[in-house]
């Protein structure tokens, strides 16, 4: 048995297939994050942070340091208004300056590595336990409505995070590291020309190579696809400026211009997208869909921002 105990769920692999079924088909075009930085992963629940290849200096008295005990000991609630799927937990032990020792650490230079802790992420989902005694007598239209509804908010926080940001857990995102100049249109083609060539010939300048995929908020996405400029569709126009995708992002307002010849954001996951078991009584089975995740930035000036003008 492990952490997502769907051993006690009351119901079997059968019920189970389904379910994971119908949450890859929800969150796989929702994902748009991960096709437009690189993905590393998935790596495992175990995982816990991400290695910077950076050190910190540690001072005091004493250099040594203690974990902290207790119930807090484990994960801490990331919270603020951005997390508002599940509460968050980071997965990293704390620790503290040991005050109890006067040792002398005359001699000694100690310095910390510095890591990017995982956030683990859960969206919580009911299911009627009727509908699936429905289904293993061979339904095939088994109400999963609060199961897509936690998939897409969970696909929506993680874009989120990855493209604008997520301060709460320590999470800088595309558009909030990007050193660009941002680039406004008022939603017509003509200035959605105007402000993804604009964006392009930075990134160019810049040294920052192509091809780009342009990840647009629902918004936006809705009206370039619908947007037939000339007898000719503004969608194909931008990808002919971009040499990439145009993406529907749930869960930004703006678009993103991103570089695509990788290397420069990176979303690790540790645990893939799971569905667990909570808890069930005798008319609802409570279950869960979960994942853990960091994001770094390395090179911030391969990005720019677009975003509507008020």
């Amino acid at each position: 048995m492990n952490h997502l105990l769907r051993e006690l769920a009351p119901f079997g692999d059968d019920a189970w297939a389904m379910l994971d079924a119908e949450a890859r088909d929800r969150l796989v075009p929702a994902l748009t994050a991960r096709r437009v930085v690189d993905f590393d992963g998935p790596r495992g629940w175990q995982y816990s942070a991400v290695d910077l290849g950076r050190t910190e200096p540690v001072t005091g008295p004493d250099s040594r340091t203690e974990p902290v005990t207790g119930p807090d000991s484990r994960t801490e609630p990331v919270t603020g208004p951005d997390s508002r799927t599940e509460p968050a937990t980071g997965a990293e032990t704390r620790t503290e300056p040991a005050t109890a020792s006067t040792a002398s650490t005359a001699g000694i230079v100690a310095r910390r590595r510095r890591v990017l802790p995982l956030c683990e992420v859960r969206a919580t989902f009911t299911v009627r336990l009727e509908e699936m005694v429905d289904f293993s007598r061979g339904a095939t239209d088994v109400d999963l409505t609060d199961l897509d509804q936690a998939a897409l908010r969970l696909a929506a926080h993680e874009n989120r995070a990855t493209l604008r940001g997520w301060t709460e857990a320590g999470i800088t995102g595309v558009g909030a590291a990007s050193t660009q100049r941002s680039q406004t249109h008022d939603g017509t083609p003509e200035s959605f020309r105007t402000a993804v060539t604009a964006a392009v010939a930075a990134l160019r300048d810049a040294g920052v190579a192509g091809p780009y995929a342009l990840a647009c908020g629902p918004v936006d996405w809705a009206e370039i696809v619908e947007t037939d400029d000339g007898g000719y569709p503004l969608r194909k126009q931008l990808e002919g400026i971009t040499g990439g995708d145009v993406e529907r992002t749930p869960g930004i307002d703006e678009s993103v211009l991103i570089s695509q010849r990788g290397g420069d954001f990176v979303l690790t996951v540790g645990e893939d997208l799971s569905l667990g078991y909570l808890h069930h009584d005798a008319d609802a089975v409570t279950l869960y869909v979960e994942e853990s995740f960091a994001f770094r930035v390395n090179t911030p000036e391969a990005a720019v921002v677009l975003r509507r003008a008020l």
